[in-house]
Order: C-alpha cells, then structure tokens, then sequence
C-alpha cells in the first residue's frame, strides 16, 4: 500500500495560537497543559518555541488532541475537584526522587495542609490544577515518564503511561 507522506502531518500553525492562547489565559504551564491534552511534553514545548524554533508541522494525532480543549471548559476543569489518589501516588514519588518541599508546595499553590494531606495518603478530593502542577513536576523530575503512542512525532520509541 502506497501512501502519501504529505498527509501524514498538518500544519502546527493554528494549533500553535490555539496553544498560546490557552497557556496564556489560563496560566497553565506547557507541561501541565501537555498532561491535560495527552500529548508529549516535548511536544508542546516545541510547538509553542520554548528552547528553540517551533515546529512547522505537528502529527494529526496531538493536533486533534490540542485542537479539542475549549478554553472556557478549560477554566471550568481546572477549578474541578477530583479524586486524590493519583496526587497522592504523585507526591509518593516525587518525595521519593528528593524533590524539594518547596517545589511540592508551590505546585499545590502553597497549600501546606493539603501536601501534608496527600503525603499522609488522604482519600478526598483536589482541585484538577493542582493535580497537573504535580504531573508536571513529575514529568520535570523524571518521577514519572509520559506515554507516546507517537514515536515518529519525537523521533524515538513511546515511554509509559502517566500513570502514578
């Protein structure tokens, strides 16, 4: 079977402005909102240009996944409590890779008591935001790898999945 390769990318522009605007009216970082997309970090950070110039053409999956965020359900997901096991799971292994306790705390927007919550292994809920500045720490600390279902897009094989 015979396929064309020109098909097999689109054009990162639009998907770039659509990223800026989102990291930039929500405050998010492009790690936390690689997370919440499900697409590589690495990826976004070169969509967007940090570290270097942004890519001209982004695989069509990552495209769809970046190109379905609303960014007024964006807002409303960020403020949305959810369960918090996996924060509990992700703050098990960042104490375990010897990431400050300040870093912790700055990701749980200075909350004290919640880190203190989740490092004692509370059941309860956290905000979804709070759960992607811990993702992203992770992701920055190697206490976690991001799972790639698209190894052409990186130029190596896929890691694991996020899960903590």
């Amino acid at each position: 079977m015979i396929t064309d390769v020109r098909h097999d990318w689109v054009d990162a522009r639009p998907f770039r402005m659509h990223c800026r605007r989102l990291l930039a009216e929500t405050g998010l970082g492009v790690t936390e909102l690689a997370v919440y997309a499900g697409v590589p970090p690495r990826v976004l950070h070169r969509l967007v240009g940090v570290g270097g110039r942004p890519l001209r053409k982004l695989f069509p999956v990552s495209a769809h996944r970046l190109m379905r965020i609303e960014l007024h359900r964006l807002r409303e997901a960020l403020a949305t409590p959810v369960r918090a096991e996996p924060a509990v799971l992700l703050v098990r292994r960042l104490t375990a890779a010897a990431v400050p306790h300040e870093q912790l705390l700055a990701a749980l927007g200075g909350d004290e008591l919640t880190l203190r919550a989740l490092g004692d292994g509370a059941e309860g809920t956290v905000l979804l935001r709070q759960e992607l500045a811990l993702s992203a720490l992770a992701v920055a600390h190697g206490a976690v790898t991001v799972w790639c279902d698209e190894p052409e897009e990186l130029g190596a094989a896929g890691a694991e999945p996020l899960a903590a």
